[in-house]
């Protein structure tokens, strides 16, 4: 059985969410006739992570119902705290920010019972990120730095990238510039030192909307450009390149703006249309037109 529950989890994180569901739900079955409390309940956990990944968060909340009652009875404290978590995730996504709340409070008492710090710093994460949902934003700030605090003790070096971005993208929200683009940079280096390169790519996005809004074009094209030299894809390589146009565009460097969107163009050569390239598309056309016309 724990192999199913293994290669239903692998699944999950490979994005394969179809053949996980169908997997874990034969392991629930056999938990059920056969298993341990203590494996249908790990069983459950990952089955209600593989809805949430579907976006089916009441199907999910079920399952992590459930692991809790079991966790309960078998005394399991840290399935418990996880099943805790986890119900607090599927609420948010249900946009149940008070019950939810609630339940990371729950989950960082049971963090502090068992002295786990793992547990307790995503569970502050999670409330500063709910709280800033709710407009608390001094008890979210607050909460972000005890749970940062904690990654850097303990070298969370994951956790402290994941709270660095959401802290960032409030500060972002609230127009704290200075603070936003700080986190953002700490956020790419961090996901640079832990070869994550989809975080890496994010970050540096993020610190492109920032620096366009703060109107440091010469910033925002280095990081664009930057990001064109990390694309893995044509699209992406594309997205950059037409983005590094309309900047070029702003700062009255025509020629250059030119150039970047036929380079783009030339990146999406025969792709089929899809939102995302067509929208590409549609913007590297309408600079070129509009250069034409100019000259």
């Amino acid at each position: 059985m724990s192999v199913l529950n293994n290669a239903g989890r692998t699944l999950v994180k490979l994005g394969r969410y179809g053949e996980a569901l169908a997997r874990l739900v034969e392991l629930e079955r056999l938990c059920r006739e056969h298993g341990s409390p203590g494996a249908l309940q790990a069983c459950l956990q990952n089955l209600g992570e593989a809805y949430l990944a579907e976006d089916d968060a009441k199907q999910a909340l079920d399952c992590f119902q459930e692991q809790e009652q079991i966790c309960e009875r078998i005394g399991d404290l840290p399935g418990l705290g996880a099943a805790i978590g986890c119900q607090g995730l599927a609420w948010q996504r249900l946009g149940r920010v008070a019950e939810a709340l609630a339940l990371r409070k729950r989950e960082e008492a049971v963090a502090r019972q068992l002295d786990d710090p793992d547990m307790l710093q995503v569970s502050l994460t999670n409330q500063a990120e709910l709280l800033g949902e709710v407009g608390d934003y001094d008890a979210a700030f607050a909460m972000y730095r005890a749970a940062d605090e904690i990654a850097r003790r303990i070298h969370a070096w994951d956790g402290l990238r994941v709270s660095l971005g959401k802290s960032g993208e409030l500060h972002e929200q609230l127009g704290h510039n200075a603070e936003a683009l700080a986190a953002y940079r700490e956020q790419e280096q961090l996901a640079r030192d832990l070869e994550n390169h989809i975080a890496e790519e994010r970050a540096l996005r993020s610190q492109a909307r920032v620096l366009v809004a703060v109107n440091n074009l010469d910033g925002a094209l280095l990081v664009t450009r930057q990001l064109e030299t990390l694309a893995t894809n044509p699209a992406d390589g594309a997205r950059e390149a037409v983005n590094q146009a309309a900047i070029l565009d702003e700062m009255d460097l025509h020629a250059e703006a030119v150039d970047a969107a036929r380079r783009a163009l030339d990146l999406l050569g025969a792709i089929e249309a899809g939102d995302d390239v067509t929208a590409i598309r549609d913007l590297a056309h309408e600079i070129l037109d509009e250069k034409a016309e100019e000259s």
